[in-house]
C-alpha cells in the first residue's frame, strides 16, 4: 500500500470540483456523499502517475496507458489493513471490460491520511470476488446494496515507480 497526507491543498481543491456534480451521481451507493473523498483519489492518482488523464466519463474517471481507470474510495477512520474488504456495487458491472482497472484507495479525514490499496482488471476483480445482497453481513459489515467484494491482499499492489 502507498501512504500519503492528503494536503489541504487536496481537500480544497476537491471541495471546488465536488460543488460542480449539481445532481447525485448515479449508481453511487452514498448518494453522492462520498464524492470529495473519491476527488481527492483522482488528484493523488493523476499527480502521482505521470501521463494519466483524468475525464468525466460514465464509466471512468481516468486513462493511463490505454487502460480506462475506475478510482474507487473508501472512507474510514482506522487505516486499512489487508483482510479489509474492498467492494464494487453490482450496479458498476457495465464497466467490466478488457481496458477497466479498479484502483482502491481508502481516506481518514481524522489524520489527513491516505491509502492507495492496490488495483486489478475490471474482469478479475468480477472472477474472484464474492456476491453480497443487500443487508447480508460481510464479517461484521452490511452490505448497503448489492455488491461483489474482496480482500485488500488479493489486490494487485502498485508502486508509484512502476505504474499498472
Amino acid at each position: 500500500m502507498i501512504q500519503f497526507e492528503i494536503t489541504r491543498e487536496m481537500i480544497l481543491a476537491a471541495k471546488k470540483e465536488s460543488r460542480e456534480y449539481s445532481d447525485k451521481l448515479k449508481n453511487s451507493i452514498t448518494l453522492g456523499a462520498g464524492t470529495t473523498a473519491g476527488i481527492i483519489s483522482e488528484i493523488h492518482f493523476s499527480s502521482h502517475f505521470i501521463g494519466s488523464k483524468r475525464v468525466r466519463s460514465y464509466s471512468h474517471d481516468l486513462e493511463y496507458k490505454g487502460m480506462s481507470i475506475e478510482i474507487k474510495t473508501k472512507r474510514r477512520t482506522v487505516p486499512p489493513e489487508p483482510n479489509y474488504f474492498v467492494h464494487i456495487a453490482e450496479s458498476s458491472k457495465h464497466q467490466m471490460n478488457e481496458k477497466t482497472y479498479y484502483v482502491f484507495y481508502s481516506l481518514n479525514s481524522k489524520s489527513r491520511t491516505g491509502h492507495l490499496c492496490g488495483y486489478i482488471s475490471s474482469i478479475d476483480f468480477f472472477k474472484k470476488a464474492v456476491f453480497f445482497k443487500t443487508g447480508e453481513d460481510m464479517e461484521g459489515l452490511v452490505a448497503k446494496t448489492n455488491c461483489y467484494a474482496m480482500r485488500i491482499s488479493d489486490l494487485n499492489e502498485l508502486k508509484e515507480s512502476e505504474g499498472i
